[in-house]
């Protein structure tokens, strides 16, 4: 009996030691693992590339052409896709691709066109690209865009100009629409900021170019006409 009890304990002393050295092995596994380093790079909007949609409206706003002094309003609409390159923690590389439409209402009773007509506009279809230089405001920003500052210049391509005039007489409306229209010079370019936070941001533009439209076209009326070279708006990203 004595030497059943003197196995059964040598037995449960040498289950011990096993368990203990596995338990010591597990440790030791783990410490090495706690040395290896951490994933530091972060995700999401602050992470090292990046693109989102985006869409903005906006106004064209500042002096009118000279050479067409009458009075319109021209709205504006953009809808794009950023790309950003974070270069480090203060600075990125955005890159932005776009279709813009602008529609110009001209005041057509200052023309002296006819009583029937009640409205007048232009709407332009532009594809742009710009490149800007972002200044990040906060450097310990976490996972989200932060406040920036973005500086650049853009170029545009003018596929598409026509001309709308709507007129009434009694219960007749009318909408006679020029197409194939074109500006003296259709290629643009100009410089750009923005100033945003997260998805919601400030912008002005500033074209550098002179936009006529071409003198030879079927509308004498409106030689000269170009929208004002500055625009302010409000842009949201999609995300």
């Amino acid at each position: 009996m004595r030497k059943k009890i003197t196995t059964y304990l040598a037995v449960a002393f040498a289950l011990l030691a096993v368990q203990n050295t596995q338990a010591q092995t597990v440790v030791l596994e783990e410490e090495v693992n706690a040395e290896k380093p951490l994933e530091t790079e972060p995700k999401g909007k602050n992470s090292k590339f990046d693109f989102y949609p985006y869409f903005g409206i906006g106004l064209n706003v500042g002096e009118q052409s000279e050479a067409f002094p009458h009075k319109f309003q021209s709205r504006y609409f953009q809808y794009g896709t950023k790309y950003k390159f974070k270069l480090n923690k203060a600075q990125s590389a955005i890159f932005d691709i776009r279709y813009q439409l602008t529609r110009s209402i001209v005041d057509h009773e200052e023309m002296g066109s006819h009583e029937t007509v009640k409205r007048v506009f232009f709407t332009s279809h532009d594809v742009a690209g710009a490149i800007y230089h972002r200044f990040n405001f906060d450097w310990n920003r976490g996972n989200v865009m932060g406040t920036y500052l973005d500086i650049g210049a853009y170029f545009s391509y003018n596929f598409a100009l026509t001309y709308n005039e709507v007129a009434e007489a009694g219960e007749l409306q009318s909408n006679t629409e020029y197409t194939k229209l074109k500006y003296d010079t259709p290629v643009q370019y100009g410089v750009e900021a923005r100033l945003g936070r997260d998805k919601w941001s400030l912008f002005g533009q500033m074209r550098l170019t002179e936009r006529g439209l071409n003198k030879y076209l079927y509308l004498p009326a409106f030689e000269g006409y170009d929208q004002p070279n500055m625009l302010v708006g409000i842009e949201l990203g999609l995300f």
